[in-house]
Parts: structure tokens; C-alpha cells; sequence
């Protein structure tokens, strides 16, 4: 788990990339530790959560990218500058799992586009799994479809996921 990300303390600094940024940059020299220290082919799947996800994608894109295997956005307001594509993703677009619910307000800056595509637009072309219902911090309930989801993937079964309807 990677822990050493500044988050954006208000919505004006929310609103721009620097904190993303500063937190791929480190996110990606985490995954590339972890890969290069590990004996085995490790499976590393990288989780953002609301402004989380915008530095995860990001991380993606920085230097040679990060060395995780998948990559899941989780209530995001976008994936940040440069990525208007799941294809876009180093991962490769099979690879790049959304979770926001219907009813998650963060969805309204994906619709607005403050931070490039949204990534809840079937155009956008990433895997959108079922999360359920509830608010923005819903996803991590255990009892709920998006907690179940998110095990499939990190676990390597993203085949038994449930896709969003």
C-alpha cells in the first residue's frame, strides 16, 4: 500500500493537477520497487479513490509508467491531463476498471471535464463495474457490490466482476 501521496486539502487546489502529479510521480517509483524487489511476477493493481484515481492514472503515464498490472478509478472525477482513452493506459484498455455509482456526486466533475475525460462515458472505454448504490464513500462497504468487485480484480478474477448496467 502506498501512503506517501498529499492529497489536495480544499477544492481550489483540488481542481488542478499538481497534486496529482506529485503523487504519480512517487506512485510509479512505488510499483517499480515492489516489482523490481519482489522474486516473483507480482500482481499489482493500482486504487484511486476521488482525486486518489486522478494521481493513480497519472502514475500510469509517468517516466516508463508504474508497474501495475491493472488499474481501478474509484469515484473519480476524471483520470487528469494526457488520457482521453482507456486505451491511453499503459496497463492496456482490458485493464482499466471504473466504479462511481449513479448517484456519486463526483460524477458532475467528469461531466464537466475538470479533469479530462469522463471516465463513467461508455466512450471512454474502460471496463465500468457495477457499484452499487450509495454516496461517495459507499465503495468500501463490505457488504457492497462495489467492495465485491473491487476483490475480483485485486485478486486476479476480474472475469467474475460484475460489469455496471
Amino acid at each position: 500500500m502506498y501512503l506517501g501521496y498529499d492529497a489536495p486539502n480544499n477544492l481550489a487546489y483540488a481542481s488542478g493537477p499538481g497534486f496529482a502529479a506529485r503523487g504519480a510521480e512517487g506512485l510509479a517509483d512505488f510499483t517499480t520497487g515492489l516489482e523490481a524487489t519482489n522474486q516473483d511476477a507480482p500482481n499489482i493493481t493500482n486504487i484511486g479513490h476521488r482525486y486518489g484515481a486522478v494521481a493513480v492514472a497519472q502514475a500510469d503515464q509517468y517516466g516508463s509508467g508504474s508497474s501495475a498490472d491493472s488499474v481501478v478509478l474509484i469515484g473519480a472525477p476524471g483520470p487528469g491531463e494526457g488520457i482521453d482513452h482507456a486505451n491511453d493506459f499503459r496497463v492496456g484498455e482490458d485493464n482499466v476498471y471504473v466504479l462511481n455509482t449513479d448517484e456519486d456526486p463526483i460524477n458532475a466533475a467528469g461531466i464537466a471535464g475538470i479533469h479530462g475525460s469522463d471516465v463513467t462515458d461508455p466512450s471512454f472505454g474502460a471496463t465500468r463495474l457495477d457499484a452499487g448504490e450509495g454516496q461517495h464513500m459507499s465503495y468500501f462497504d463490505p457488504q457492497s457490490d462495489a467492495f465485491g468487485n473491487l476483490v475480483e480484480v485485486i485478486t486476479g478474477n476480474a472475469q467474475n466482476a460484475t460489469p455496471h448496467q
